[in-house]
């Protein structure tokens, strides 16, 4: 449900603040989704073409604009990372594994702990930017929710 919610507000965010992206940075990104997707598949850090990439470029355009609105919305409200979330994150990841002190020393490495601080600061965002929203429960199926038609 919140990964809904995070979808349709992110959604109207950049409908709402169309921003020209710079090229470099809309490359860069659709380079690291393709080595994503392809990740250990002898892709990595080859040339690509550009037909190979033109199916990455727009997701890579959205990300690359909702990165910047993003982070432009936690300058301008003064918003920082909460280490305290960031640590439980790391703790409750690693719980799950046999030998969690390993994950949690892995996930604390500088690499590994941005990812999921971005992660929580985009829930900071999303909490920000939900206060004193009006929201309407509505109830639906896992196939609504999911878009799945039956």
């Amino acid at each position: 449900m919140k990964e809904k919610l995070k979808e349709q507000v992110f959604r109207q965010l950049l409908e709402q603040n169309p921003i020209e992206v710079p090229r470099v940075l809309v490359a860069r990104e659709a380079s690291r989704i393709h080595d994503e997707v392809y990740q250990g598949q002898h892709h990595d850090h080859h040339q690509h073409s550009e037909s190979e990439m033109a199916m990455f470029n727009d997701l890579a355009k959205k990300r690359v604009a909702l990165g910047l609105l993003i982070s432009g919305y936690t300058k301008q409200m003064g918003l920082a990372i909460d280490s305290e979330r960031v640590q439980q994150r790391i703790q409750e990841i690693a719980s799950v594994y046999e030998k969690p002190q390993e994950v949690i020393a892995w996930l604390s490495s500088a690499e590994n702990r941005s990812g999921i601080e971005a992660q929580i600061m985009e829930e900071q965002v999303m909490e920000k930017l939900m206060e004193g929203v009006p929201t309407t429960e509505k109830t639906m199926s896992y196939a609504e929710l999911k878009g799945i038609r039956i």
